[in-house]
């Protein structure tokens, strides 16, 4: 999947981006039943996208207070998530910087997902400080089961640790050719349809659009300024391989693309 920054992207990939979902979000998958129900969501809209299914991404990002950590107590907490999600031979990067500590294991998991996890955290006043979990995994084969099996996995591996898991995922499927206008807003209808959603804005730039909408029998989602929003639709129109590329997310699609 090729990344492409386009003006109206609303997560970006980094701490950063990460960091704005966390803002904008409600309290997250409250249980296994909820993010089984959010799988599920996610994988009737792919289905009704039709195409080929190249790539997926399970994303969740933990925000939580408390002291400022050290290097040695983020290497534990990233080893207790890797070795929940079934990581082995993990690679592991720190750094310690005067505003940050961080620890990044990356490796594959259970059942052949390519895995990273990252743990930071940042000073504040008093020796308090805020710590940031991010869990990134992309299943080895992109079915409605793997999707389902590894977001349950990524819920439960922050659950665990007594963390608020807040987990999102999106899918990318192909078409052959290169989609018209008119082709673009049926695939975006058909998708929304499929799940009840309906969407409160859109937005094209060049060979980009984009639709963010709301199923209110949907996943609890987060907040777009004052609207309510469980599902993304990007597609991009591929000029080089002669492709169109669908994008599809709940409740968005955490990376440009």
């Amino acid at each position: 999947m090729g990344v492409r920054k386009v003006a109206w992207t609303l997560i970006a990939v980094g701490v950063v981006g990460w960091g704005l979902h966390a803002a904008t979000a409600w309290a997250g998958s409250q249980n296994v039943a909820g993010v089984r129900a959010e799988a599920a969501f996610l994988n009737r809209a792919v289905a009704a996208a039709g195409g080929t299914d190249t790539h997926a991404l399970v994303n969740d990002y933990t925000q939580s207070g408390g002291q400022f950590s050290s290097l040695v107590q983020l290497e534990q907490e990233a080893s207790a998530t890797a070795g929940a999600m079934g990581m082995t031979n993990a690679k592991q990067i720190t750094r310690s910087l005067a505003g940050e500590n961080f620890v990044e294991l990356s490796g594959a998991g259970a059942g052949g997902a390519q895995i990273s996890v990252y743990e930071s955290s940042f000073p504040a006043a008093g020796g308090q400080g805020t710590d940031v979990l991010v869990i990134r995994a992309t299943p080895d084969t992109v079915t409605a089961r793997n999707l389902t099996n590894l977001m349950q996995q990524v819920y439960s591996a922050v659950a665990d640790q007594h963390r608020i898991p807040d987990v999102s995922a999106y899918v990318e499927t192909v078409h052959k050719g290169l989609a018209s206008t008119a082709q673009v807003r049926q695939d975006e209808a058909r998708v929304l349809a499929a799940v009840g959603a309906k969407a409160f804005s859109g937005m094209q730039s060049g060979t980009d659009s984009s639709v963010s909408a709301f199923a209110a029998n949907g996943p609890k989602g987060i907040k777009s300024g004052t609207q309510s929003m469980n599902l993304q639709v990007g597609v991009h129109l591929d000029s080089l391989h002669r492709q169109t590329d669908v994008f599809i997310g709940t409740p968005i699609i955490v990376d440009p693309f």
